[in-house]
This record gives C-alpha cells, sequence and structure tokens, in this order.
C-alpha cells in the first residue's frame, strides 16, 4: 500500500457543508471532488481537447458510477474550530438605499487537520498526490474559494511506501523563497506527463500529442495559466475585516476595493471576465482568477491564479485584455511562467 499524509493548517475560515447546511464540516467527497478538477488542470496540458481520454485515464484513478477508485482519502479533523466568520464579498444591504451595511457572516471552520490518501496503484497515488499538493499550493477550498475563503498550508508531508522524486518542500520563508518554488509547477507537469505516457499504455489509449492551446475547461496549459502575487504595505491583518466597504482594513478588503464599487462600475463590477453570478444567465461561470492566500515565515501575501479556458461561456464572449489590465494595474507581480521558460 502506498500513502501520503498532509498536516493542514486553515489560513482563511473554510465554508463546507454536507447535508446539514447549518453545520460547517470539511468533507471527504468535496476533497476528492476539489482533487479531481486539479486532476484535470494536470492532465489537460496533456490531453488537451481529448476528453474521452481525459476521463478515461480520470476514472482508472478516481472511479465512476462504473468502478471504484483507486484512490482512499480520509480527513482528520480533531482540532478544528467552528465560528461564524464574513463570506468574501457578499454583505448585508439596507432595504431602502440598497448599499452595504456589514458584511454577511455564516459558519465556518479554522485551524489544523490532516488529509490521508492511500492506494495499491503507483500510478494512482502520483498522480492523487500531485492533485492534492496543487490544490493546497495554488488553490483553495470550500464555497468563496475563489475570492479568498478555505486558504489551508501545508505543514508536513510524510509518504509511505513511495515518494515524490520532484522537490515538493512545503515550508517558504519569504515571498522570494515562495516565487522560487512555485517552479515546481513545470517539474510536476513534466512528471506527470510521463506517467500519463505510462498509463495510456497500460489503458490501450492513442498517445497524445503535448496540447499547447487553450481549452474548454481550465488546464495548466502553456499562455492559458498563470500566477500573480499581491501585497498591500502595512497591512497587517489578512482576512475580510471591515464592515465599511469605503474602509479597508485587512489586505483582502484593500483587494475587494480594488476588484469592486459600491457606488459605481469597476473592474469585476458587472464584467463576466470575473465570473458570472447568479442572474438571468442559466450557465453561471466560476471565476477564471482564483484569489488565495500565502503565509510565509516573514510575510503573508495573495495568491492570484488565472486560467483562460476557450470559448469561456458558450454564448457570453469575453474580453480576457480585462483581466490582464486588472492585474497591470494593481501592479500584481507575474511569477509563473516565468519569463525566459519554454512556457511563456
Amino acid at each position: 500500500m502506498y500513502g501520503a499524509t498532509f498536516d493542514l493548517e486553515a489560513i482563511t475560515p473554510i465554508f463546507m457543508r454536507g447535508a446539514d447546511q447549518t453545520k460547517a464540516e470539511i468533507r471527504v467527497s468535496s476533497i476528492k471532488g476539489l482533487m479531481r478538477w486539479w486532476f484535470r488542470a494536470l492532465a489537460g496540458n496533456y490531453f488537451g481537447d481529448d476528453v474521452v481520454s481525459l476521463r478515461r485515464v480520470e476514472e482508472y484513478v478516481f472511479g465512476s458510477t462504473g468502478g471504484r477508485s483507486r484512490v482512499v482519502v480520509e480527513v482528520e479533523t480533531d482540532n478544528l474550530e467552528y465560528n461564524k466568520e464574513p463570506l468574501p464579498m457578499v454583505w448585508r444591504k439596507d432595504k431602502q438605499t440598497k448599499m452595504p451595511i456589514c458584511r454577511l457572516r455564516v459558519g465556518a471552520i479554522k485551524g489544523t487537520f490532516k488529509i490521508y490518501i492511500k492506494s495499491n496503484n503507483i500510478y494512482s497515488i502520483e498522480l492523487a498526490f500531485y492533485s492534492l499538493y496543487l490544490l493546497f499550493t495554488l488553490g483553495s477550498i470550500g464555497f468563496r474559494h475563489t475570492r479568498g475563503a478555505g486558504s489551508v498550508k501545508i505543514n508536513a508531508i510524510n509518504f509511505k511506501n513511495f515518494k515524490s522524486i520532484v522537490d515538493v518542500s512545503y515550508n517558504f520563508e519569504s515571498k522570494d523563497n515562495f516565487c522560487k518554488k512555485i517552479n515546481i509547477v513545470d517539474k510536476i507537469i513534466e512528471e506527470t506527463n510521463k506517467i500519463l505516457e505510462n498509463l495510456i499504455k497500460k489503458l490501450s489509449l492513442k498517445p497524445n500529442p503535448i496540447f499547447n492551446g487553450c481549452c474548454r475547461y481550465s488546464t495548466l496549459t502553456p499562455n492559458c495559466f498563470s500566477v500573480y502575487i499581491w501585497s498591500k504595505n502595512n497591512v497587517k491583518d489578512i482576512y475580510y475585516k471591515s464592515d465599511n466597504p469605503y474602509r479597508p482594513e485587512s489586505l483582502l478588503d484593500h483587494f475587494e476595493n480594488e476588484l469592486k464599487s459600491y457606488s459605481g462600475i469597476k473592474y469585476g463590477f458587472r464584467n463576466y471576465i470575473f465570473g458570472l453570478p447568479r442572474s438571468k444567465i442559466k450557465d453561471r461561470r466560476i471565476s477564471p482568477m482564483h484569489v488565495g492566500v500565502v503565509k510565509t515565515r516573514r510575510e503573508t501575501f495573495l495568491k492570484i491564479i488565472v486560467f483562460k479556458t476557450d470559448p469561456y461561456h458558450p454564448s457570453i464572449k469575453v474580453n480576457w485584455n480585462d483581466l490582464d489590465k486588472f492585474l497591470q494595474d494593481i501592479k500584481a507581480e507575474k511569477i509563473w511562467p516565468r519569463e525566459g521558460s519554454n512556457n511563456e
């Protein structure tokens, strides 16, 4: 049996629910779903628009209605705390003026927890491991995870009977150290492609050349995936704090202030490229800009992950330059793909 244990810490509140919508909990099924999402993003760099082969490999690793998953996922949640926390960018509004009064607060999770993954199949454990590692390094978990909630820090990783051949160091001393370590994405993509080449032979699938275009779904494909960082001088608090939208206090308050305006049109406000909210448009789209928090030993800053897809929506055309311009205007620093790399 191969396995890995992730020792994790919630940096920002996690909003996750089970059957009981009044109770916050970290659910194995939700973690599995997020692992599958990041697996598709990772394997999509290889399969591209060959979604049939992608689905076959995904089902081989994570299972389907026709077969069990080859990967077991377990969660240990003994050290979690439960409290009401502000939902990112969700406000209670005055009934008459429709202006924001205070942030909406609901049940959330904080604290430390563990995730165990194990499998009898070496291909499955390796692909599951890289998917889970990218989830916590680049992504976040739970509701509103694209707007700062659910950011999780990896405190330790312990392996059983296998070892990742890429350097998956997880303790970041500083922002500069994080920027250097994020280039591990290159190595994970390269190693994943090697695993997939072996796996498609086992499954008798047709070999697929490395794909370089933007897909209909989010992938780590060159030119369609970017990592930025953003910070604010002299701001110590991290999570949404101010109940006055015009007086930001925390790091995420300031980012919201840059993105949205409650007195007029601004980036992210009535602009579909920042996500399609609930409206008359039936097909809602998650924001292609995923905002999370990175906490190093010396400093805290935002990681901004951008996935470009083609198309973004079946019936709505968007201008990707709006998103690029927003990031330039707020002086976000692009750290991946790095300049001069094969992925630039």
